[in-house]
């Protein structure tokens, strides 16, 4: 009884017990923390859509990020593509923001592979470095995208490090953990006085460092084995993928790596990376195309899939 009354123990149940009030507050109130949540919350009923689509409609899947969902103009691909195909078509996106090959494989996975909602045709819509393997927040992964079947795989792959490995399994446990990146904010920016100044201070002193760990982690070559898991995936159950590399404002060019294992998985690659070049004024916020742009370029995307062989087959099925 004298542990019960005891100051620490009253300290850790007040401690718990407002835990447990933002635990509850982030599940009921997660919808309202960014657009972006809703999207990934959305892939559940955008695979069981796709799946409940008649077998005789194309069903057509985007794959991406914000560069997918801002380059692809969504309206323009699905009428031009049931003009090539003449059928209706099925279409759906999975592009979270500053996702990458890591999300993208696993989220395939979970939302699509796993649950029989496979697409006749997917677009993987990247920039230079989206489709090479880097090193994973394993707690987003295990939040949003690893399907409990696969958590093990994801766990093996962190090698033994005991933070990531213990984010993992924190993170599919806690969505206050989970979204403590956009949790925190809200409620230090307004309860905390001095927070904002404090934090810009602290990120002006650790920006040196943070430079320094980040080329530290730079591999001497570039990989792209995840990417190629993906396409292995994607074509066990007969769908077939094109890899857009999406236009920005300095050309670009494929990684070798990327370009290799599309031709070794016979996955058809448009490079506009380089190819197509767009003026300053279709990137109104220096980084995703305008509403114009995207129409342009996805006009020359459905130039492409029609003179393909292989995407017209696809289409046709």
């Amino acid at each position: 009884m004298k542990f019960l009354h005891s100051n620490e123990t009253k300290v850790l149940l007040v401690l718990a017990c407002v835990l447990g009030v933002l635990e509850l507050g982030a599940r009921v109130f997660e919808g309202k923390l960014s657009k972006d949540v809703n999207h990934i919350r959305s892939f559940p009923s955008v695979a069981a859509t796709l799946k409940a689509a008649p077998k005789e409609r194309l069903k057509v899947l985007i794959i991406g990020n914000s560069l997918s969902r801002d380059g692809l103009d969504k309206k323009l691909l699905k009428t031009e593509l049931a003009k090539l195909s003449g059928r209706e078509v099925e279409l759906a996106a999975m592009h979270p923001d500053a996702s990458n090959i890591s999300q993208w494989y696993y989220g395939y996975r979970r939302y699509f592979d796993q649950t029989d909602s496979i697409p006749d045709l997917i677009f993987l819509g990247t920039g230079r470095s989206h489709l090479l393997d880097a090193p994973a927040e394993s707690d987003r992964l295990s939040a949003f995208y690893v399907s409990l079947s696969d958590l093990p795989q994801l766990l093996k792959e962190q090698a033994g490090d005991v933070e990531a490995i213990s984010k993992a399994i924190l993170a599919r446990t806690s969505l206050l953990f989970a979204h403590r990146a956009r949790v925190q904010p809200l409620l230090f920016y307004n309860l905390v006085p001095g927070y904002t100044e404090t934090t810009q201070t602290i990120a002006v002193r650790r920006e040196p460092l943070k430079v320094e760990a980040e080329s530290a982690l730079v591999p001497a070559s570039e990989h792209c084995v995840t990417f190629e898991e993906l396409l292995k995936t994607v074509h066990a159950k007969k769908s077939q993928v094109m890899v857009v590399a999406i236009p920005m404002t300095e050309p670009y060019v494929l990684p070798p790596c990327v370009l290799e294992s599309a031709r070794k998985e016979n996955a058809p690659v448009l490079d506009a990376g380089a190819a197509m070049r767009f003026d300053a004024s279709h990137f109104p916020d220096g980084y995703h195309l305008d509403a114009s742009g995207a129409a342009e370029f996805t006009e020359k995307l459905l130039e492409v899939i029609s003179k393909n062989p292989d995407l017209m087959q696809a289409l046709s099925k």
